[in-house]
């Protein structure tokens, strides 16, 4: 696995530790490609970069521009979350979507979502973790 598209998607991974006991969002989103992450609000939709899940307690990451193979499993996720070049595989370039995981949980987003919405509809525990 290599060339651009492997380097271009390793780039756009946010995996950075989590920050804990800052200001969490007061309206998290979870955003498409190209989306401006940070502090979202009522008033600002910004797609929430510093997410943890509540299930597996691992940073949920955020890949911009990169769709998740309909093919991606639990187990492929325990094993490979957080190490992008072993997530290689599961990952296509599409500059409209976002492709968020922790060790337990998948999303393909093409458009700002509320994170309280879609964890409610679907199976992701996912939460803001302070900024």
């Amino acid at each position: 696995i290599g060339g651009r598209g492997a380097a271009a998607a390793r780039s756009a991974a946010t995996t950075s530790p989590v920050k804990k006991g800052g200001p969490k969002c007061k309206q998290a989103y979870l955003g498409g490609g190209g989306a401006q992450a940070g502090h979202g609000s009522a008033f600002s939709k910004l797609a929430c970069p510093n997410m943890r899940c509540t299930g597996c307690d691992f940073t949920v990451m955020r890949i911009d521009k990169q769709r998740w193979s309909d093919e991606l499993d639990y187990l492929f996720l325990r094993n490979h979350v957080p190490f992008m070049d072993k997530l290689q595989p599961m990952l296509t370039n599409d500059p409209s979507n976002c492709a968020y995981a922790c060790q337990c949980s998948s999303k393909n987003v093409t458009e700002f979502l509320n994170l309280k919405k879609a964890c409610a509809s679907s199976n992701l525990r996912w939460v803001c973790a302070g900024h």
